[in-house]
């Protein structure tokens, strides 16, 4: 007899806040403001979360964010213990990509970038899911980093690269900068620059001089393991090459090489095995072709890895005939 009384209670409370929940999620679905309705939501989900009233509310949030993306952020984020986990972060990410796109109109890249970057702190991948709109508004603010006093004609893409070098799950800035300046009569070295998000906000926190006088590659790519690094591929004088490879080690900027690799052209950083690894080089003429001037002569080109630690090994030599 207690057994079945006791059997009653129980299910009488739950048909109670099944009927309360109904109830409230009814009302929350007529017409008014969003204030009223975010109560009404909040009243049903207390009393019974399921996937249609936490989807609903969630829906609102993301209608009210086209008008006031402020409030609705954080109307979403007081909310978030009364929603489904993946709910909150799949409403988050969609709040953060309206509020991208209205920036992106506006030509606010790098507001877009840290828009998205925000996601980070509640779990939510951004690098992972291969997200377009967030590196191109980061490409598109990165290029705006590049100094072109010096660039003359010379393509900017090539003094910027976007990659998370750190393996943080957000993606950093390197620019190249050039500031070699003849017409002044006065040297100041290049520079290699790093700019991260830290606290949602991208800014510069590192930078490091560069012996290339011009940069003709700049990526970020695997250099090790797990393992990404700053690939420079550039020039020194006329027809000399130089390329250098830079990791962050300590949360900061440093050179992995004990040297970097000087040639005597230019030449390409590429991945040359498929081992998705980038590949260092250096371009020099060949030994066995000595009848010819430098500029007509054959060409022996060897790639190079990082070793991890300071050097580099030789894994691949082509020679290229004219």
């Amino acid at each position: 007899m207690l057994i079945t009384i006791v059997l009653a209670i129980g299910i009488g409370l739950i048909n109670y806040e099944s009927i309360f929940s109904a109830y409230y999620f009814s009302q929350a679905n007529r017409p008014g403001n969003f204030d009223k309705k975010t109560i009404l939501f909040q009243r049903s989900i207390n009393y019974k979360v399921s996937k249609a009233n936490s989807k609903a509310f969630a829906s609102l949030i993301l209608s009210e964010s086209k008008i006031n993306s402020v409030k609705a952020e954080n109307v979403l984020i007081s909310n978030r213990n009364l929603l489904n986990d993946d709910v909150f972060k799949n409403s988050y990410f969609d709040v953060q990509s309206g509020k991208a796109n209205s920036l992106i109109i506006n030509h606010k890249y790098k507001e877009a970038a840290e828009a998205y970057a925000t996601c980070s702190k509640y779990g939510i991948s951004i690098v992972n899911n291969n997200n377009t709109e967030y590196i191109n508004a980061l490409s598109k603010y990165a290029k705006s980093l590049v100094d072109t006093t010096n660039l003359n004609a010379e393509d900017t893409s090539h003094y910027y690269t976007v990659g998370d070098l750190d393996n943080d799950g957000l993606l950093e800035i390197v620019v190249f900068e050039k500031k070699l300046s003849f017409s002044s009569g006065i040297y100041t070295s290049n520079n290699i620059k790093l700019f991260k998000c830290v606290n949602s906000k991208y800014s510069l926190i590192g930078s490091l001089k560069s012996e290339a006088e011009y940069c003709i590659n700049i990526k970020i790519s695997k250099a090790k393991d797990n393992i990404d690094g700053v690939f420079v591929s550039g020039g020194i004088g006329a027809h000399s090459g130089i390329q250098s490879l830079y990791i962050i080690k300590d949360g900061k900027l440093v050179s992995a090489l004990e040297e970097d690799i000087k040639s005597l052209y230019p030449s390409d950083i590429k991945d040359v095995d498929g081992d998705k690894r980038v590949e260092l080089s250096s371009l020099e003429t060949d030994p066995n072709d000595m009848n010819s001037s430098n500029a007509d002569s054959d060409k022996i080109v060897t790639w190079f890895k990082w070793d991890g630690k300071s050097g580099l090994n030789a894994v691949k030599i082509e020679q290229l005939t004219q």
